[in-house]
């Protein structure tokens, strides 16, 4: 090795030191690791009926839906730890293959039965990965550069998100739709070979045992969680298998925390040490991510049904009413990751930003009438372009600072699984008031675009009565 490629790799100050080109290359990886997580899935929504109904399976369309967040949920938590132990490049390329194989086959699937097990197998190849290019942001990364990167996998997400659309959109209409389906996949491929070719499998220096007990009840219990409150609001409350699901999820979760502090009190490796919760600002953290997460479905889903239900404007128009949005967070999360790396206390400062920003977007919206103008909605969609960037490079790495390296991996994909949960919070959430409204489709909105407004307020409080404190007494030492 010559002694200035020697001095490029050892001279930076990280967990995974490399050259500047693999450090590009990876980087280049993760954010195709993002963009393929977010190209798939839109694509995937508006593909998901055409190849259904070409398999004669449209009365599986909920179901394949419920398939699609059950996988992911249940490995994203998972995917943490099993990277410290079979190595990151192994999972990321290995699980980015299959996802792959999977897209393909779902695409071509023969009947509905492959169908359905490839899109399990594709979802939880996906949370397998879901946490690993921030982990590896973290460790490639000195600390300042952390938020920057964030940026630019939120970027990712934002350029996957509209480009998946565009794909499948363009192949849709020239009957292709399962060619348009499979270049989406084509992204992780990519990435899995330049992860391969880049980045250094490093594994855990001691032996570790894997943790099947803690993997089963996790499994157990996020699927209690998932397919409860997914099928409550159809179902009814007091149905009797809705309350089934509630007593193996009280039951599940009380059987987890146990069994993972005696397998942490051993010294051995849990799946989610029980030990990160006694950091209160991580548990502040969490509770923050649901917050600042839970207007997001509530503005696709339910900003859509007001478009088209209550406005009275075509899909064409409702279908634009994220793209200037879309347009903000491809630009600005790279900035505002600057602005962050500059002074840690601009952490805080950045999710008091975020969460007033999505508070006040939503108020104009809570006074939603019939007679209201598109533009209404266009400019309240649009500011939550700032709110998702300042998110995106503040929440994850200032909880990765307060991780040990033991840690780190587990701890960054908790994050990433709480924001599954607000997702899931909010469709559960939303869907009691709509229902609670009956016929009345004004009202139901207007009370979900209030429970908004008052839950992200509650993020704001949750920064600047308790994050801003914690940081300032951290930070001031330094």
């Amino acid at each position: 090795m010559s002694k200035d490629r020697k001095d490029d790799i050892v001279s930076q100050k990280v967990a995974i030191p490399l050259s500047k080109k693999n450090k590009t290359l990876v980087t280049l990886a993760s954010c195709l690791f993002m963009f393929y997580i977010a190209a798939h899935g839109t694509a995937l929504a508006i593909s998901q009926s055409f190849i259904l109904t070409k398999i004669n399976a449209m009365d599986f369309f909920s179901l394949s839906a419920i398939l699609i967040a059950l996988g992911a949920a249940i490995t994203t938590p998972i995917g943490g730890k099993l990277g410290d132990i079979v190595g990151r490049r192994n999972l990321m390329v290995v699980s980015g293959i299959v996802a792959f194989i999977s897209t393909v086959g779902i695409a071509y699937s023969p009947n509905v039965g492959i169908y359905l097990l490839l899109m399990i197998i594709n979802s939880l190849s996906k949370g397998l990965f879901t946490a690993a290019p921030f982990i590896l942001m973290n460790m490639i990364n000195e600390q300042k550069d952390v938020p920057k990167a964030n940026g630019l996998l939120a970027s990712s997400i934002a350029a996957g998100t509209f480009g998946g659309a565009i794909i499948a959109g363009a192949f849709n209409d020239m009957n292709q739709t399962e060619l348009g389906f499979v270049i989406t996949g084509l992204f992780i491929l990519l990435a899995s070979v330049l992860i391969f070719i880049s980045l250094p499998n490093q594994k855990s220096t001691n032996k570790v045992k894997i943790d099947i007990g803690g993997i089963a009840l996790l499994t157990i219990l996020i699927s209690a969680f998932v397919l409860t409150f997914n099928f409550a609001p159809q179902k009814g409350w007091l149905n009797p298998i809705i309350l089934a699901g509630f007593a193996v999820m009280i039951i599940s979760f009380i059987a987890f925390v146990k069994f993972e502090k005696q397998v942490e009190a051993k010294n051995e490796d849990p799946i989610i040490a029980m030990s990160l919760f006694q950091n209160k600002e991580y548990r502040v953290l969490l509770m923050l991510g649901l917050a600042i997460g839970y207007y997001q479905v509530i503005m696709i889903n339910y900003g859509s049904l007001a478009s088209l239900k209550v406005l009275g404007e075509s899909a064409t128009i409702t279908s634009f009413l994220i793209l200037p949005r879309t347009a903000i967070v491809l630009i600005l999360p790279a900035f505002a990751g600057i602005w962050v790396g500059k002074d840690k206390s601009n952490y805080w400062k950045a999710m008091a930003i975020a969460t007033m920003i999505a508070a006040i977007a939503f108020v104009p919206l809570t006074f939603i009438s019939k007679s209201m103008s598109i533009m209404v909605f266009f400019v309240c969609f649009t500011v939550t372009g700032i709110t998702e960037s300042l998110r995106a490079v503040s929440v994850t790495p200032a909880a990765q600072e307060i991780l040990t390296p033991e840690n780190l991996s587990s701890g960054t994909a908790l994050v990433n699984f709480v924001n599954t949960l607000a997702s899931v919070m909010g469709t559960t959430i939303a869907g009691v008031l709509y229902n609670a409204a009956g016929d009345n489709i004004v009202a139901g909105i207007r009370y979900i675009f209030i429970s908004t407004v008052i839950i992200t307020v509650i993020g704001f409080l949750l920064v600047i009565f308790f994050i801003r404190k914690y940081q300032n007494e951290r930070y001031k030492n330094i």
